[in-house]
């Protein structure tokens, strides 16, 4: 019963990590794609930066 329960957790702790991936790769594209027609130093290309490094 416990090998169980520690295969379910271990389950849910994949797809919340699988989430969490797949949120960072769209700021990455999302990032990429600012910094395509902005400078470094404009003010949106910091804020996507600075969104993708808290994530």
């Amino acid at each position: 019963m416990e090998i169980l329960s520690l295969n379910r957790l271990g389950g849910m702790l994949v797809s919340e990590l699988d989430k969490i991936i797949g949120q960072i790769e769209e700021l990455r594209s999302s990032t990429i794609n600012v910094q395509k027609y902005n400078s470094s130093a404009d003010p949106e290309t910091v804020a996507v930066c600075h969104e993708l490094h808290t994530a």
